[in-house]
């Protein structure tokens, strides 16, 4: 039954977003709202709906999804600062919306410490702010690597 569940998981995986690409191609609809938001609401709607209340599926699937996390997480910054034309962004422009981002992060990483400080005790929280830092610098890639790096506990 796991080498089953396993199986399953692990073509959920592959083949779900090459289906959401074939989707998004095909219906007119569904490529204005866009694979990666597809995919995101596939994503909640399965792990909220379909497999959380199966918990025995829900334990047999996790070790699948952090493998995968653990290998696509590498390859994806490579691959996204591959695709930059460097040589055709305009500095000042570029310098600018910098320096308002590392403002804008440090005021939200920083405020969020503090306020969730206060109301709560939460284990980890240095943490978990590193992790802010790096999802809202480069997303979910960024906010993956930092999970390994900083070992972060999966229920954190």
């Amino acid at each position: 039954m796991n080498i089953a569940i396993s199986v399953f998981g692990l073509l959920i995986f592959v083949l779900l977003p090459a289906l959401a690409i074939e989707l998004c191609r095909k219906y007119k609809f569904l490529g204005q709202i866009g694979e990666i938001l597809l995919l995101y609401i596939i994503g909640l709607l399965l792990g909220n709906f379909l497999i959380h209340p199966f918990k025995n599926i829900s334990s047999a699937l996790y070790p699948i999804q952090d493998g995968l996390t653990s290998i696509a997480v590498p390859l994806a910054i490579p691959l996204i600062l591959f695709s930059c034309n460097i040589k055709a962004l305009p500095v000042k422009s570029i310098a600018k919306s910098l320096v308002f981002g590392i403002i804008a992060i440090l005021l939200s990483v920083v405020s969020g410490y503090y306020l969730i400080d206060n109301l709560a005790q939460v284990p980890e929280l240095n943490k978990i702010a590193g992790m802010l830092v790096g999802v809202y610098t480069g997303g979910t890639p960024n906010l993956a690597s930092l999970k390994m790096m900083l070992d972060v506990d999966s229920h954190t």
